[in-house]
């Protein structure tokens, strides 16, 4: 009887922390922009679910997505978990839609966990395009997308698997990095744009979690997260699904 006592007090607790009386951090759009300018390394977490991560609204540049539905397995898990542990310690963004409580809920679950210095971006995804801030989306279709550049392209890599194709981007089809050669070497001109599936996504489906690593954009190669070297710029981080094809983590060209 002690011990389901003890359990039962565990859980209401639980319970009180999500019912909504956990505080947390609210700041608009412009005080997050003036957060990711004066510290570029701070991190942002995207709580949305991957399909509008990689879709046409975009989402924040050095945005990790963490889908709400996925938020308590991968707080669990102890292979996400070292990938989430640095923002117990550190100050970190977390965002999701404009309309309904994403974001609320996200931010609660973060606390419970023990994850007390997340400050939620008001509004979403939404208010920070409003403010005309920059996105990464899959061409220039949101406002101030910062995912192609003005530099003309002669060339696209495809990411699933490396290939360099001559051609501008209306050759180009699903996930790609649009650039130049210089000499022998691909320049790109932006970052991942076009449609497709991202790790996340692998991920949820998975049985077990997909090898990680980084794809060289300079000739294509890839490099697994155990190799011995560094990566070598520009480079695009991300995950192999069983056949082999390359998956990015997010748009981010590094």
């Amino acid at each position: 009887m002690l011990g389901l006592a003890v359990v039962a007090a565990g859980c209401a607790a639980i319970e009180r922390r999500l019912d909504g009386r956990s505080e947390f951090r609210r700041v608009s759009a412009n005080v997050a922009f003036e957060m990711m300018r004066d510290s570029p390394g701070l991190p942002v977490v995207d709580l949305r679910e991957p399909e509008e991560f990689g879709g046409p609204t975009g989402h924040l540049r050095g945005a990790r997505n963490v889908p709400l539905a996925d938020l308590e397995r991968l707080l669990r898990d102890a292979a996400h978990y070292r990938k989430l542990r640095p923002l117990r310690e550190s100050t970190f963004l977390a965002y999701c839609r404009e309309l309904d409580s994403c974001a609320e809920e996200g931010m609660r679950r973060f606390v419970a966990a023990g994850y007390r210095n997340a400050v939620m971006i008001d509004g979403g995804i939404e208010a920070w395009s409003r403010e005309g801030y920059g996105v990464l989306g899959p061409g220039a279709q949101a406002a101030g997308d910062s995912t192609r550049s003005e530099i003309g392209t002669t060339h696209w890599r495809r990411v699933s698997d490396g290939q360099l194709f001559e051609g501008g981007r209306e050759q180009a089809t699903g996930l790609f990095v649009a650039g130049r050669l210089k000499g022998d070497r691909f320049v790109p001109a932006g970052g991942v744009e076009g449609m497709g599936e991202f790790c996340i996504a692998l991920e949820r489906r998975s049985p077990r979690r997909p090898r990680t690593g980084w794809l060289e954009l300079r000739d294509g190669r890839y490099f697994a997260d155990s190799s011995p070297r560094d990566p070598a710029r520009p480079y695009v981080r991300g995950c192999l699904d069983v056949e082999g094809r390359f998956l990015p983590e997010s748009r981010e060209v590094y």
